[in-house]
Order: structure tokens, then sequence, then C-alpha cells
């Protein structure tokens, strides 16, 4: 995992085939422990492929412009007109605490997981629109008017396909609490051996006569 100090750490990682979904499927998904989210009304990207001027593209980030201190995940497209973007919040998180938080669209529906549970989802065509572009993805970097983030980050994954409910909450709980996966009984019996007196016995072979 990464730290980052909010101020000028950013992490940039090119652009690459892979970081664009463009039409298809997608899931981002990610560790965070936030630990700026003050003052009020502010953004701090988290993790972008965007760029400043309203560009096609998405981003998540942390934000108080609702009050409370929220991820939110954006898709962001100026081939439409009017130009658009929309934002799914995951509800309140936790300050300092980690917690994983994953973000899917498939077609036109997009949700928003929280600690392995649904936090929020929506539905609309243009989000089934074409986001691929040729700006780099970022980690940390501020981009339109957003702050640095400010925090730790750990095992970031950008997938192109939609995982799944159940897929997701795997995720968490094999960090959050691998014994959801393991289970240990007593034993159901102990195998017995008897030995009985050795027969034809000679310098170099014996039967044990054993079960």
């Amino acid at each position: 995992g990464d730290l980052y100090d909010g101020t000028n750490d950013v992490t940039t990682m090119g652009n690459e085939d892979a970081f664009d979904f463009g039409t298809g499927d997608l899931t981002v998904s990610f560790w965070a422990q936030i630990a700026k989210s003050s003052p009020a009304d502010r953004e701090w990207t988290i993790v972008s492929k965007a760029q400043n001027g309203g560009a096609t593209g998405w981003e998540l980030e942390v934000s108080t412009m609702l009050g409370d201190r929220t991820v939110q995940g954006y898709l962001i497209s100026s081939d439409w007109s009017p130009a658009w973007e929309d934002a799914l919040n995951s509800g309140t998180v936790a300050s300092n605490e980690w917690c994983h938080i994953a973000w899917t669209r498939s077609g036109p529906d997009i949700a928003m997981y929280v600690n392995g549970a649904l936090a929020a989802s929506a539905g609309n065509d243009r989000y089934a629109a074409d986001f691929q572009n040729s700006y780099p993805l970022k980690i940390a970097a501020p981009i339109f008017d957003t702050a640095a983030f400010g925090g730790g980050l750990d095992e970031l994954e950008l997938a192109a396909a939609s995982r799944s409910a159940d897929w997701i909450w795997a995720s968490y709980m094999n960090q959050a609490s691998n014994a959801a996966f393991t289970a240990t009984g007593g034993v159901k019996g102990v195998p017995s051996l008897w030995n009985n007196i050795p027969t034809g016995v000679t310098d170099s072979v014996a039967w044990l006569n054993g079960t």
C-alpha cells in the first residue's frame, strides 16, 4: 500500500489500454484509510482517469459536499450535448479507519459498495456511453476543483468486468475476517493399527502380519 500526504504525493500510471474500459463493464476497488476530510464542502480525488475542463472520464473521490464524509464515484461526459457528470454516493465512511470501496459499471447501471455491502446504485442509458480517453490514470492527483487525497491506499484494482455482489463481499471478507472462509470440526474417528507376531523373518525380509 501507499500513504499520501494530502499535499503533493501523486502517482501517475500512464495511459495504458488496460485502463480504458470504453463502453465495457468496469470495477474499481481498493482499501482506503481516509486521513484528510476537512474542511466541509471540499472534495479530494482518490483515483481518476479524467482531466480538468470537464472532459469525458471517471473519478472516485472523498467528499464533504453533503456534510458527512463520503466516497463518490463520478462518470463525466463532454461528448453529450449538454455535457454532464453524475455522482454515486457511498454514504458516510469512517475517518482514519480502513474501509473497502468498490465501484462498478455494467452497461447502463452503476453501483457503489462499502465494506462488502451495496451502498448505492443507479441506472441511466447515458451511463453506457464510451468513456475512453487519452488521459493518464492518476492516484491522489487533484482534478477540476478537488484537492489531493490524504491517507492510505492499498490493493487498488481495475477490472474490465462488473464484479458481482458476492465477489465484492468475498474480496472484503478475505481481508476483514478470513475466518468466514474456514471451518473446522472434531475428529470423526481414529484409525487403529494392530501388529501381530512377525513371521518369516530372515536377514532381509519379515512379514509383520499387521492390519
